[in-house]
């Protein structure tokens, strides 16, 4: 029988996470899933311990990523896309998991939607502390894709990938993970993929837990290097959402462009320089609150 949901997860170095991980996926009330683990060139026990939790159950597929294929976890999230078959997509990276009805659930909700329909689900942040996000203004249906966008202004900016069930069919269309980024490659991907959905559906039953924090976590700006890639990322977004949305996404993009120069500005400030015109609605922001403060200042003395 041909599985309904194909969840892939790339590997790499998450011996302390990912039994727990593996966990969580055989926990599903949904069976009708096959697991797809690609093994990015572990050089710890990862790839023995997920080895040795699999053997006993065929839904489990375990590999490595062949050497000619580019190192990194988009490259493994494409592999896995390749192998797939099934209707729809679930991605979880090797640290992170999803509750037990997760899946069962997105699918009833999508089921009688349109193709184009994805599926979201409340979420949280679990490692050293444990943090349940349960009031977001972003936990709804959408009719448009634009407006939940607006709605992840006041909700935390995003959502964890893992918290989406996506029709492979969206994914065909949009095309698979942008390979060149290492920094912010999630955001650039879901974005595509929400840009070309049809409407939001959102499961009150699931929940996706995002592991915070970790020695591996791609999220940091670590290297210049990354935080280019960052910058790449969305001037790739901006332009995808451009075509697609016009200004009805404004808001978002320069929220976005807002929080990113921020990090920018105390990581590598340097890169303002050569992004400037990127850059421009937060630098003359900038240089007008620096203005403001200097005439107040003034204003001051003057007393």
């Amino acid at each position: 029988m041909t599985p309904e949901v194909t969840i892939i997860i790339p590997l790499y170095n998450k011996e302390n996470y990912i039994l727990e991980t593996l966990q969580s996926v055989s926990n599903q009330t949904f069976k009708n899933w096959l697991c797809i683990i690609i093994d990015d060139g572990s050089t710890d026990d990862s790839f023995q311990k997920a080895n040795n939790f699999i053997k006993n159950d065929s839904r489990f597929i375990l590999i490595r990523r062949p050497d000619h294929k580019v190192k990194g976890a988009s490259s493994c999230r494409n592999i896995g896309i390749q192998l797939a078959k099934s209707t729809y997509i679930q991605f979880l990276d090797a640290d992170d998991i999803i509750s037990e009805e997760k899946i069962e659930d997105q699918i009833k909700l999508l089921q009688n939607e349109n193709t184009f329909s994805i599926a979201i689900c409340s979420w949280g942040r679990f490692g050293n502390e444990k943090k349940f996000y349960d009031n977001l203004s972003s936990y709804s249906d959408f009719k448009l894709p634009e407006d939940f966008l607006i709605s992840l202004i006041s909700s935390k900016g995003y959502f964890p990938i893992h918290s989406y069930l996506i029709h492979r069919e969206i994914i065909e269309l949009t095309g698979h993970w942008n390979e060149c980024l290492k920094l912010n490659d999630d955001g650039e991907f879901i974005l595509r993929v929400i840009a070309n959905s049809y409407n939001i559906k959102f499961s009150v039953k699931g929940i996706a837990w995002y592991r915070w924090a970790t020695d591996n976590n791609l999220s940091s700006f670590c290297s210049k290097n990354n935080v280019e890639k960052a910058i790449l990322s969305w001037q790739l977004i901006e332009a995808q959402l451009k075509i697609k949305f016009e200004e009805r996404v404004d808001e978002f993009i320069d929220w976005n462009k807002e929080q990113l120069y921020k990090n920018v500005k105390s990581s590598y400030p340097e890169l303002l320089k050569k992004h400037y015109f990127f850059f421009i609605k937060s630098i003359k922001k900038d240089n007008n609150l620096l203005i403001f403060r200097i005439i107040n200042k003034l204003e001051m003395y003057k007393r």
